[in-house]
Protein backbone atom coordinates (compact mmCIF):
# COMPACT_ATOMS: atom_id res chain seq x y z
CA UNK A 1 0.00 0.00 0.00
CA UNK A 2 2.86 2.06 1.06
CA UNK A 3 4.81 2.21 -2.67
CA UNK A 4 0.89 2.76 -4.32
CA UNK A 5 0.53 5.73 -2.40
CA UNK A 6 4.02 7.17 -3.07
CA UNK A 7 3.69 6.05 -6.39
CA UNK A 8 0.59 7.99 -6.91
CA UNK A 9 1.94 11.09 -4.97
CA UNK A 10 4.49 11.28 -7.18
CA UNK A 11 2.49 11.35 -10.30
CA UNK A 12 0.38 13.89 -8.74
CA UNK A 13 3.15 16.64 -7.96
CA UNK A 14 5.09 15.57 -11.41
CA UNK A 15 1.92 16.36 -13.35
CA UNK A 16 0.81 19.58 -11.48
CA UNK A 17 4.15 21.07 -12.04
CA UNK A 18 4.67 20.05 -15.87
CA UNK A 19 0.85 21.61 -16.04
CA UNK A 20 1.97 24.74 -14.36
CA UNK A 21 5.21 25.21 -16.25
CA UNK A 22 3.17 24.29 -19.83
CA UNK A 23 0.67 26.91 -19.05
CA UNK A 24 3.03 29.23 -18.14
CA UNK A 25 4.75 28.36 -21.62
CA UNK A 26 1.09 28.78 -23.57
CA UNK A 27 0.56 32.19 -22.07
CA UNK A 28 4.00 33.82 -22.52
CA UNK A 29 5.01 32.55 -26.01
CA UNK A 30 1.78 31.20 -27.74
CA UNK A 31 -1.29 33.82 -29.10
CA UNK A 32 -3.64 31.91 -31.23
CA UNK A 33 -4.90 34.61 -32.67
CA UNK A 34 -1.90 35.90 -34.82
CA UNK A 35 -0.96 32.27 -36.17
CA UNK A 36 -2.89 30.63 -38.38
CA UNK A 37 -4.28 26.62 -37.61
CA UNK A 38 -2.99 25.06 -40.80
CA UNK A 39 0.73 25.49 -40.16
CA UNK A 40 3.03 23.35 -42.14
CA UNK A 41 5.05 20.68 -40.56
CA UNK A 42 8.19 21.54 -41.73
CA UNK A 43 7.60 25.64 -40.68
CA UNK A 44 6.49 24.45 -37.23
CA UNK A 45 9.80 22.98 -36.98
CA UNK A 46 11.99 25.18 -38.07
CA UNK A 47 13.78 27.21 -35.96
CA UNK A 48 12.18 30.28 -36.69
CA UNK A 49 9.91 30.05 -33.68
CA UNK A 50 13.40 29.97 -31.26
CA UNK A 51 14.06 33.15 -33.18
CA UNK A 52 10.82 35.72 -32.25
CA UNK A 53 10.00 33.95 -29.10
CA UNK A 54 6.88 32.82 -30.03
CA UNK A 55 5.45 29.37 -30.63
CA UNK A 56 4.73 27.88 -33.78
CA UNK A 57 0.81 26.80 -34.20
CA UNK A 58 1.97 23.49 -34.43
CA UNK A 59 3.82 23.92 -31.25
CA UNK A 60 0.87 25.29 -29.15
CA UNK A 61 -1.51 23.00 -29.94
CA UNK A 62 0.71 19.99 -29.69
CA UNK A 63 1.65 21.53 -26.20
CA UNK A 64 -2.03 22.20 -25.24
CA UNK A 65 -2.45 18.45 -26.14
CA UNK A 66 -0.08 17.18 -24.09
CA UNK A 67 -1.06 19.35 -21.27
CA UNK A 68 -4.92 17.55 -21.66
CA UNK A 69 -3.09 14.34 -21.42
CA UNK A 70 -1.44 15.25 -17.95
CA UNK A 71 -4.39 16.46 -16.49
CA UNK A 72 -5.87 12.82 -17.52
CA UNK A 73 -3.24 11.36 -16.14
CA UNK A 74 -3.59 14.10 -12.66
CA UNK A 75 -6.99 12.74 -12.16
CA UNK A 76 -6.51 9.29 -12.75
CA UNK A 77 -3.08 9.40 -10.21
CA UNK A 78 -5.50 11.05 -7.47
CA UNK A 79 -8.65 8.63 -8.36
CA UNK A 80 -5.70 6.02 -7.62
CA UNK A 81 -4.52 7.70 -4.22
CA UNK A 82 -7.87 7.98 -3.50
CA UNK A 83 -8.64 3.73 -4.08
CA UNK A 84 -5.49 2.92 -2.15
CA UNK A 85 -6.44 5.02 1.02
CA UNK A 86 -10.17 4.39 1.52
CA UNK A 87 -9.45 0.51 0.97
CA UNK A 88 -6.98 -0.03 3.82
CA UNK A 89 -7.14 2.93 6.03
CA UNK A 90 -9.16 0.46 8.50
CA UNK A 91 -6.82 -2.13 8.36
CA UNK A 92 -4.13 0.52 9.29
CA UNK A 93 -6.36 1.74 12.46
CA UNK A 94 -7.09 -1.85 13.70
CA UNK A 95 -3.19 -3.07 12.99
CA UNK A 96 -4.63 -5.88 11.42
CA UNK A 97 -6.05 -7.34 14.64
CA UNK A 98 -8.82 -9.42 12.86
CA UNK A 99 -11.62 -9.11 16.08
CA UNK A 100 -11.45 -5.16 16.09
CA UNK A 101 -11.22 -5.12 12.58
CA UNK A 102 -14.74 -6.72 12.76
CA UNK A 103 -16.10 -4.98 15.63
CA UNK A 104 -14.92 -1.68 13.88
CA UNK A 105 -16.29 -2.43 10.74
CA UNK A 106 -19.98 -3.75 11.82
CA UNK A 107 -20.05 0.22 14.06
CA UNK A 108 -18.97 2.01 10.94
CA UNK A 109 -21.84 -0.03 8.91
CA UNK A 110 -24.48 0.30 11.88
CA UNK A 111 -24.03 4.65 12.30
CA UNK A 112 -25.98 5.20 9.39
CA UNK A 113 -29.24 2.97 10.49
CA UNK A 114 -29.10 4.92 13.52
Amino acid sequence: MQLAVQSFLFTQKLTTVLGAIGFWILLTWFDASSTPVATPVVAAISSRSIRDGMLTAFQGYSLFAFLVFASGVLKLSALGWSISIERDWIVALCQSDSDMLTRNVHNILSLPCE
